[in-house]
């Protein structure tokens, strides 16, 4: 009963935090800078901080890089980043593969976080990005990663084909 005590304190004091960040979040957005960013070594970086994890799922990630510079927050970016690509990783099966593209359409630079998936996804993919809509945990991350892509004159969309499930993020005006 103690742990259950514990594990519901740890829960709502992660839920707090998150409703700071959001916050703060939307504020900070407001003076961050841009700067030239090389996509492949944010995509590196993050690969390498869930590499236990992808190992551990026996999960593979593929990159099919057109473009590998970029104008963002780079901090920022990476927070998005990290966020997609986690997310990836605890919803892509088993021995399944995580697909990272990058190319160019219509003058925007279009990103892709695809993971395959066992069974189709029933979500409404304009909601998903809302605060506290989730399958798992307390919904604030896609509603963050949102606002950053916002701030930034980036958007994000849900696409969805065959056994597979993932993120678009459309950095605009490139």
């Amino acid at each position: 009963m103690l742990l259950n005590i514990q594990s519901e304190i740890t829960r709502i004091q992660k839920l707090a935090e998150d409703l700071k960040t959001l916050e703060d979040t939307k504020l900070e957005l407001l003076d961050e800078p841009k700067e030239e960013t090389d996509l492949q070594a944010l995509l590196d970086h993050v690969i390498f901080l869930f590499s236990i994890e992808a190992q551990n799922k026996k999960v593979e990630t593929k990159l099919d890089l057109k473009v590998t510079s970029i104008f963002v927050s780079k901090y920022r970016f990476l927070q998005v980043l990290i966020n997609l690509y986690s997310n990836a990783i605890k919803y892509t099966n088993t021995f399944g593969t995580i697909t990272i593209r990058s190319f160019i359409k219509n003058q925007n630079i279009h990103i892709q976080i695809m993971n395959t998936i066992d069974e189709k996804v029933t979500l409404d993919h304009q909601s998903i990005f809302d605060a506290y809509v989730t399958t798992q945990g307390e919904g604030l991350g896609l509603n963050i990663t949102k606002e950053m892509l916002h701030a930034q004159n980036a958007s994000i969309k849900v696409i969805e084909y065959n056994q597979t499930f993932g993120f678009e993020i459309i950095l605009n005006n490139y």
